[in-house]
């Protein structure tokens, strides 16, 4: 098996672990790891040549994924969850008028399904958010509040359309997120990484950003930063004028007081909750030892 070959049944299988069938585009841009960067003509060429590739994949209305799989039904699915995307996007951007307001969010960004463009009528707007240093317990609190009130925060009683889920924040000056990775390759934060979309950003993160996730890049060299293409237009941000130090130690304790037992318990046993300085990333349920067992049994 060539290193593109082996490249691309890396990458379709990735995403066959969460259902999403691939298109020629699609399987060029992600293409997982490769030797070197390869054209978009040498993809299509193995694509379309390769008796490798024949064995291993399927294709149907210009979109790929592993043999013996629902690609049909995949391809519908696909079609709703971006549909449905849209939507939740035009809530964010609605949202991002009051986010943007506030003076230590330093950007805010789509992430997991929504970055992808691969929601439910049920699935969160979930969203990571920059603060300037120090300022993490006081934008939390800030951001988490008027969505608490207007009752549109997850809520595991009861379903609710289109919640919005602040459950990772981090300062500006701790942008890497390397130091997150599973130990034994971690495939989930790297496409993460890649893949999350600003909807608010300052020029310092907008720059720093990439810089500080070039390490990334060696398994995605394809992948342009979504950050360079502002999709979604106006990027401003007004710096913190005046010392919230002391409030922020009393919405810290405030907080930490109301956080759930699961997650206290969790907290800097491994990275799935991080409670520091420099990082607020309440992921109890974190899928991605899992997903990539399953990569590793599709890709083989």
């Amino acid at each position: 098996m060539s290193d593109l070959e082996r490249a691309i049944i890396d990458t379709v299988a990735w995403f066959a672990v969460s259902e999403q069938p691939l298109t020629l585009f699609f399987i060029w841009q992600w293409l997982w790891k490769p030797e070197r960067a390869y054209g978009l003509e040498e993809v299509e060429e193995a694509l379309r040549t390769s008796s490798v590739l024949a064995s291993r994949l399927q294709k149907c209305d210009g979109f790929y994924t592993l043999l013996d799989l629902p690609l049909d039904r995949w391809i519908v699915a696909r079609q709703k969850g971006w549909a449905d995307a849209i939507r939740k996007m035009r809530k964010l951007s609605r949202a991002r008028l009051y986010l943007n307001s506030l003076p230590s969010v330093e950007a805010v960004y789509a992430v997991n399904t929504l970055a992808w463009h691969q929601t439910s009528p049920n699935s969160d707007i979930d969203l990571l958010i920059v603060t300037q240093p120090g300022m993490l317990w006081t934008t939390r609190f800030l951001c988490v509040l008027p969505f608490a009130l207007m009752k549109k925060r997850p809520d595991n009683g009861h379903q609710i359309q289109d919640p919005f889920c602040f459950s990772f924040f981090i300062s500006s000056d701790a942008l890497a997120m390397q130091r997150f990775q599973l130990s034994d390759e971690d495939p989930y934060l790297v496409y993460w990484t890649r893949s999350v979309i600003p909807i608010v950003a300052s020029p310092n993160v907008l720059t720093h950003w990439p810089q500080a996730n070039e390490w990334a890049k060696k398994f995605l060299p394809h992948a342009i930063w979504r950050g360079s293409l502002r999709p979604h237009g106006t990027f401003s941000h007004r710096p913190v004028r005046f010392s919230f130090h002391l409030l922020e130690r009393v919405l810290r304790w405030i907080q930490m007081r109301r956080l759930p037992l699961t997650i206290t318990r969790l907290a800097n046993q491994d990275t799935r909750v991080v409670i520091d300085q420099s990082t607020l990333k309440f992921h109890e349920n974190d899928r991605r030892a899992e997903m990539r067992a399953r990569w590793r049994v599709l890709r083989n």
